[in-house]
């Protein structure tokens, strides 16, 4: 909800998402591809999406700068892509919203 949400200067959300930059109907055709002719593709997002919020504790970023650098290419980045696509395929999953919050509240505490 753009109103409720981070704001960003001159930042025009009429449509979109103001995170992802899908409108809703881009939003709807994903997730009408993910039962479709994504399925599979889906399907392996879900997993690793479910495996995430089983056990949040081994792929949450760390707080310690220390640990967050040294690992950040090869599993922090990579992870983050993946539990925003399962947030946008899968909004209902209960637990999943607040999961991506904490992820991104983990990297913004990271110092530049």
């Amino acid at each position: 909800d753009p109103s409720g949400g981070i704001p960003f200067l001159g930042g025009n959300y009429e449509g979109t998402h103001p995170m992802l930059y899908f409108g809703q109907a881009e939003v709807e055709e994903l997730q009408r591809a993910a039962v479709g002719t994504h399925k599979a593709l889906a399907r392996q997002i879900r997993e690793a999406g479910e495996a995430i919020l089983e056990r949040p504790e081994e792929y949450l970023p760390p707080w310690n700068p220390a640990e967050f650098s040294a690992r950040w290419n090869e599993v922090y980045g990579n992870n983050l892509g993946l539990l925003s696509m399962f947030c946008l395929l899968y909004p209902h999953r209960a637990g999943a919203l607040d999961v991506a919050k904490e992820y991104m509240e983990r990297m913004a505490a990271q110092p530049n």
